[in-house]
């Protein structure tokens, strides 16, 4: 016997929490799109299963298991075991992480480092589901929040976190961060693929090689990612989708839908400052078990 249900998913950034974002979402049936984000990502599948490229493999995260992303590394997302999946989720920006690993005796030159994509830990588990449910429910104090959030990350560092190993950077490498760092911080600029190889004298070919190499995704692919980072920032502090969209370098709203939703699993006008209640993914989406 099948029984119908509706996408539902929300994205919003609590005041009481600087550099944290939580996400929520119920039966989701898309496939995200090869990505990155500069945050962490510390989740707990809720039903059904969640598969996913990361780190070169693939991976499945079943109900009640975590799975983890660290900033910078490419991975996917899409149904496994059933026709959709549901998981709750908190980005934690980087330097969160790095003052809750330097405040438990790390040298701050580096930042925590999770090696596996999913983790069976039923306590962390229920310490994520629990602080995100209260959160969720607006039932608790700042400082009770902010508390529990930072117990939350310790216990996550100090049971999983490794040392990341030193690679080699060659040259090529060092070239295609400084292309990098240009769509960082001149992403307006919409640069062509040739004026990034001239200006680190590579071919045309020899940078889409070694940038997609170095991190995973095209430069274009990069660029868009830099846009839709951007896009979200200014929609957790109200501006308009449409502003967005044309501040962001998006052909239009429907341009900035398509790539919004195949990163984050959500459409711009899911993205609050505070978590309203659950609203459909979308018109006639629904998914059965």
């Amino acid at each position: 016997m099948h029984r119908e249900h509706t996408q539902k998913s929300i994205l919003w950034q609590p005041a009481s929490l600087p550099g944290v974002t939580l996400l929520r979402g119920e039966y989701l049936q898309q496939r995200l799109a090869r990505h990155v984000h500069e945050e962490y990502a510390l989740g707990v599948v809720t039903r059904g299963g969640l598969g996913f490229q990361y780190r070169g493999a693939s991976h499945l995260a079943g109900a009640g298991e975590i799975n983890i992303v660290v900033p910078g590394e490419v991975h996917t997302g899409h149904p496994e075991i059933e026709a959709f999946w549901s998981y709750r989720t908190f980005y934690i920006a980087p330097e969160v992480m790095r003052e809750v690993d330097v405040d438990l005796g790390t040298p701050a030159r580096s930042l925590p480092f999770f090696a596996a994509g999913v983790l069976k830990d039923p306590k962390l588990a229920a310490g994520v589901l629990d602080l995100h449910r209260d959160i969720d429910g607006g039932a608790i104090a700042p400082i009770e929040m902010q508390s529990r959030l930072l117990v939350l990350l310790s216990a996550w560092i100090r049971r999983h976190g490794e040392r990341a190993r030193r690679a080699k950077v060659s040259m090529r490498a060092a070239h295609v961060g400084r292309v990098r760092e240009y769509l960082e911080d001149c992403w307006r600029e919409r640069p062509a693929l040739t004026q990034l190889a001239a200006m680190v004298e590579l071919s045309s070919f020899q940078l889409l090689r070694a940038f997609e190499r170095e991190y995973g995704v095209p430069p274009h692919a990069y660029l868009i990612q830099r846009q839709v980072r951007e896009a979200k920032r200014m929609l957790e502090r109200g501006v308009a989708i449409a502003e967005v969209a044309h501040t962001c370098g998006f052909a239009d709203q429907s341009h900035l839908n398509r790539h919004f939703k195949r990163i984050w699993g959500v459409t711009p006008g899911r993205v609050r400052t505070t978590p309203p209640m659950f609203l459909s993914a979308g018109q006639g989406q629904t998914s059965k078990s």
